[in-house]
């Protein structure tokens, strides 16, 4: 204690240049500065992949978005009378659409969601009048009206052409119900259970 009142507190209280060196070479015995060179090089991170089987829900939420999406992409992309590219997801317009699209998406990878498809009363009518409009009667009508119940009530429909079962399917002008994947595979805009052209 004497020394260090004497040696260095004094003379730092003084003014004395000493005491700064001296102090300074005290401390340089206490504290270690390490350079990049002192330090050990970290092992690079090691990272794992685990795949986890999604549950029903996860895999029906992921399959409804993914089908409304490409329904869309499917439907403004056809060729025929009326052109429809101005609501695809893919113009410019629709970017605030697209990117909430894909945010629902990534959702519904990660189990954050259930998605149940609406439909109101108005487009519900809407939907069978432009069936009887095209010729659709009978069971196909019945079919068609079954399967819109089934999807506003979260219960899953089969595809007519390849048998996926899916909560949205595409209703096609002569009563057919398709999933998007069969009908982008369709080269011309007819129907693939029943080979019906429309527009």
């Amino acid at each position: 204690d004497k020394v260090w009142h004497n040696y260095i507190f004094r003379s730092w209280n003084e003014g004395n240049l000493a005491a700064f060196f001296r102090l300074r070479s005290i401390l340089l015995l206490l504290m270690v500065r390490h350079t990049k060179d002192d330090i050990e090089e970290l092992s690079p991170p090691k990272f794992f992949k685990t795949l986890s089987n999604m549950s029903q829900e996860e895999i029906t939420a992921y399959n409804t978005l993914v089908c409304a999406i490409q329904s869309n992409l499917v439907t403004t992309g056809m060729e025929g009378k009326t052109s429809g590219k101005q609501d695809s997801l893919l113009h410019r317009r629709q970017a605030k659409h697209a990117r909430e699209a894909l945010r629902n998406v990534r959702l519904a990878c990660s189990g954050g969601t259930q998605v149940v498809p609406t439909l109101t009363q108005k487009n519900w009518n809407e939907t069978i009048e432009l069936l009887q409009m095209h010729g659709v009667t009978g069971v196909k009508l019945r079919v068609a009206e079954n399967f819109l119940h089934r999807a506003v009530t979260e219960q899953l429909s089969g595809c007519m052409c390849c048998g996926m079962q899916l909560s949205t399917l595409m209703v096609l002008p002569c009563g057919d119900l398709v999933c998007t994947e069969c009908m982008d595979k369709q080269t011309t805009p007819s129907c693939p259970v029943c080979s019906t052209d429309f527009d």
